[in-house]
């Protein structure tokens, strides 16, 4: 299922000047292989350009069919913990029709690869909001179904979930470097 970008006529003469380092034919769009090549590049380049656009959330929430959507926020002091691994507890905040219904607080289980995305998941969790989080924990909560928000300020969880719901929560830089 993956899209075909092109070929490349690969001849004797192109891989004797390869194996000198030399490509000349590179240098010119004339020979079959500068097109060929120059096609695929272009090809890739298209992609690049056209992202996928990504659904609104309140469109992938209508495609979930969900009148409940439960947001996890890792959380010390009160406020969002920069990194979710390193938080006291995970405030669950639940929601229904676009209003907090409920928010509870959770201790975590140690921070172990793969451990928090799990459980969050057996939690109910739909959507994570971090500060910083590394694209293999990423990777593993989109992995368990849980869309997931990084690079939040550090507020109340509450105050990240309604600024969420209404389009007001501005994000950031990941300030994971993992």
């Amino acid at each position: 299922n993956l899209d075909l970008l092109g070929t490349l006529p690969i001849g004797p003469v192109l891989v004797r000047l390869g194996d000198q380092g030399v490509l000349k034919c590179m240098d010119v769009n004339t020979s079959r292989f500068a097109r060929a090549f120059n096609e695929v590049v272009d090809a890739v380049l298209r992609k690049e350009a056209a992202p996928a656009p990504e659904k609104p959330f309140m469109e992938e929430r209508k495609e979930m069919d969900m009148e409940k959507l439960v947001f996890a926020v890792p959380v010390a002091g009160g406020k969002l913990c920069a990194h979710f691994g390193h938080c006291d507890q995970f405030a669950l905040v639940e929601t229904e029709d676009g209003k907090i219904r409920e928010t509870r607080m959770h201790t975590p289980p140690p921070h172990e690869p793969g451990v928090l995305p799990k459980w969050l998941s057996e939690m109910g969790a739909h959507v994570i909001i971090a500060g910083g989080m590394g694209a293999r924990a990423q990777d593993l909560f989109q992995e368990s179904g849980i869309k997931v928000i990084i690079g939040a300020p550090m507020d109340a969880p509450e105050a990240l979930v309604n600024q969420h719901l209404s389009g007001a929560l501005v994000t950031g830089d990941n300030i994971c470097d993992h």
